[in-house]
């Protein structure tokens, strides 16, 4: 059986500089290095305290502002596909290659509620 283990919980803000600033003043939270994707897509990364938060302007549910999703590491996505595909849990989006090493997924949970699975070798 695969591992699995918290990742991170992605937020979608019009402004994601400006909400990340809220979580390193409200909270101490360190921001990272914002990220310019080719396709307009901003991605400010945070740190409260070892947990990860990522600010984006957009996400992989077109129109949904706050919290859009929380991600679930495992050490292999290609077992952890099968296993919960089996399980009839319902994909919205199959393995994809997100960078060099990094692969994801998106899966439905109960209530609408959007999980990515991240396999992180790189």
């Amino acid at each position: 059986m695969p591992k699995y283990k918290y990742d991170h919980v992605h937020l979608v803000s019009p402004a994601p500089e400006k909400t990340a600033e809220f979580y390193a003043r409200t909270f101490g939270a360190a921001v990272g290095t914002t990220m310019n994707f080719p396709n307009g897509m901003q991605l400010v990364p945070v740190d409260l305290k070892g947990s990860r938060i990522l600010i984006s302007n957009a996400g992989s549910l077109p129109g949904v502002n706050g919290l859009e999703h929380f991600g679930v590491s495992t050490d292999n996505i290609d077992d952890a596909a099968k296993e919960l595909k089996a399980q009839g849990v319902k994909f919205q989006l199959d393995i994809t290659q997100l960078a060099p090493g990094v692969r994801i997924a998106f899966i439905w949970a109960p209530e609408k509620v959007l999980i990515e699975l991240v396999e992180d070798k790189s």
